[in-house]
């Protein structure tokens, strides 16, 4: 069963658990009053699932969350690729220790016509029937321009009046690096569709007994070849470098270590353009 699915039948039966991190009262008040509005968002009939396998989120066994390095190119190339469908839901399980590989990773994402999109993180814990949110949201503007000169700007927002004084929020900024690299890889050619057609019959005998229908299922597979894939005049099966500007940022490595990355423009003098966008379609 899919993540959303469960948890809305969680809900129905009254055994969906919520969780966070330990807030004062009052915003722990004002997170428990923005439930509502989120399962009425969750459980919108014309919203447009994926399942990501392989997004390379893992835990450590100190349960801390490390995310796969977001090149400044794949970046660059996702401030031109459009998110797919104006309300996205996208899960991915995280791979880690015992009960660390039962949590998955969720983004509720709304697109932002015309300048980007705005997503909120969530976690879902299989083993407990937990749902936590965290009153966080991250908007991307593909438009905008930030202050090293690079396209696209993002911006954290949370609603609880303590959250960013007791808790680091650099985290987010990776959930953004992790859905600009889906929505630029379902943007390439390299990108297959698959889709699998849904029975009707037995459609029609679910709804007769008031049960949720199936819903068609498309599968967009991504090789480790698509992934790699630049927008540019590829020579031997392989893209030719591209210039692009790199932002100071720290780089965290698996073993914890951090160090810090200079600002520089990256393979001067050589071009290239962004992929086309696939066509995705919701019947």
């Amino acid at each position: 069963m899919r993540v959303r699915n469960r948890i809305l039948q969680l809900n129905r039966a009254n055994r969906l658990k919520f969780g966070t991190v330990p807030l004062p009262m009052k915003d722990e008040w004002r997170l428990r009053g923005m439930r509502a509005g989120l399962l009425d968002r969750i459980a919108a009939p014309d919203i447009f699932e994926f399942v990501w396998v392989g997004s390379q989120i893992c835990i450590d066994n100190d349960f801390i969350v490390h995310y796969p390095t977001v090149e400044e190119w794949e970046w660059e190339e996702a401030m031109t690729c459009p998110v797919p469908h104006p309300h996205v839901w996208i899960e991915t399980a995280a791979d880690g220790p015992d009960g660390a590989d039962e949590r998955i990773y969720i983004w509720d994402v709304t697109r932002d016509e015309g300048r980007g999109f705005t997503a909120a993180p969530l976690v879902f814990d299989q083993q407990n029937s937990t749902l936590s949110h965290f009153g966080t949201y991250v908007v991307v503007a593909q438009n905008e321009i930030d202050d090293l000169g690079r396209r696209g700007t993002v911006k954290v927002f949370n609603a609880l009046t303590q959250y960013a004084d007791d808790y680091e929020i650099d985290e987010f900024y990776e959930h953004a690096n992790m859905l600009a690299r889906l929505f630029r890889m379902l943007c390439h050619p390299k990108a297959t569709v698959e889709t699998k057609p849904v029975d009707e019959r037995t459609n029609r005998e679910r709804r007769r007994r008031g049960r949720e229908t199936i819903a068609h299922q498309t599968t967009v597979r991504i090789s480790v070849e698509a992934l790699q894939y630049r927008g540019t005049n590829a020579i031997g099966g392989h893209a030719s470098p591209k210039e692009h500007h790199r932002r100071a940022h720290k780089r965290r490595y698996a073993d914890g270590r951090e160090t810090t990355v200079r600002e520089c423009v990256v393979n001067r003098g050589h071009g290239g353009v962004a992929p086309l966008p696939q066509h995705f379609s919701v019947d």
